[in-house]
């Protein structure tokens, strides 16, 4: 794992490039293709990604919803094998870099690409005008095959960030922990609270998580993780109901007891499917 900006390598490499949030099912299909590829030429994966999306420095003024923060992608993409992750911040004057000047700026001299793996909708340089036609055509020029991989399909939709995010926002957590391959999930540090829920008699405990962190909106069924050294880590297994406003506390209260009827009947079976199926944790 590199700091951003900061990155050596020696061996020759197996490349992929993107933001790759939420490390989703169809990511994870680009990243094992490129594990694939180094362990049978004897190289080194590389997966070079963005703090944000590139379209989010492009349009400042659309704030990032993210999926996963850059710690929590490289802890998933170290978790599925990758030996080295940089980090490279985008900023308006990498954006203003061709596709010609980057390929050959950090393909073939930064991390020595013997081997690159792309999706399907791969762009790269300014403007995204750099495609995988002219990829190949750089490519063997300087001896470094490009391998394309296609879309992973969920449901008959291509598996994205984007449709993760809708249903994510929507409190499908359920629903979008098939395409993820895992279940959603916030860290954050614990902060203190106004002590309703303590006087309620249900104490809870107030995450400060990072600031374009996608939250979820309603009441979950979830799982919480704590390890040592590490933040609280919530996560979202299936949705209860959404939110609304009650008359009185004991309105409340009875809402949360149902609540938590709910979820002890509904976690272990939930719980116990979405470990057989997820790829990830």
């Amino acid at each position: 794992m590199c700091r951003p900006g900061a990155f050596t390598v020696t061996p020759r490499t197996v490349v992929t490039v993107g933001t790759f949030d939420g490390v989703h099912r169809g990511h994870q299909r680009i990243i094992h293709r490129t594990l694939q590829l180094a362990r049978l030429g004897s190289l080194r994966s590389v997966v070079v990604t963005f703090p944000v999306s590139p379209r989010y420095i492009l349009n400042p003024g659309h704030l990032p919803q993210l999926l996963t923060d850059i710690s929590e992608r490289q802890a998933l993409l170290s978790r599925m094998g990758v030996e080295q992750i940089h980090v490279l911040p985008f900023t308006p004057r990498l954006a203003a870099v061709s596709a010609e000047t980057f390929f050959h700026r950090f393909l073939v001299r930064r991390y020595r690409t013997a081997r690159i793996v792309v999706g399907y909708n791969f762009g790269f340089g300014q403007g995204r005008l750099g495609n995988v036609r002219l990829l190949r055509r750089l490519g063997k020029r300087d001896q470094i095959t490009v391998h394309q991989v296609g879309p992973v399909r969920y449901h008959h939709e291509t598996v994205s960030s984007q449709r993760i995010r809708e249903l994510i926002r929507s409190g499908a957590v359920e629903e979008a922990a098939e395409p993820l391959g895992y279940p959603y999930s916030v860290a954050g540090t614990v902060v203190a609270g106004r002590g309703y829920g303590t006087r309620l008699g249900f104490p809870t405990a107030n995450l400060r998580v990072h600031p374009h962190k996608l939250l979820p909106l309603g009441v979950f069924g979830v799982r919480v993780l704590l390890e040592d050294e590490t933040p609280p880590r919530v996560m979202f297994l299936f949705r209860v109901r959404s939110e609304r406003r009650f008359p009185d506390a004991l309105a409340l209260k009875r809402q949360i007891h149902q609540d938590i009827t709910i979820c002890t009947r509904r976690l272990p079976d939930v719980t116990a499917r979405l470990y057989k199926t997820q790829a990830i944790y």
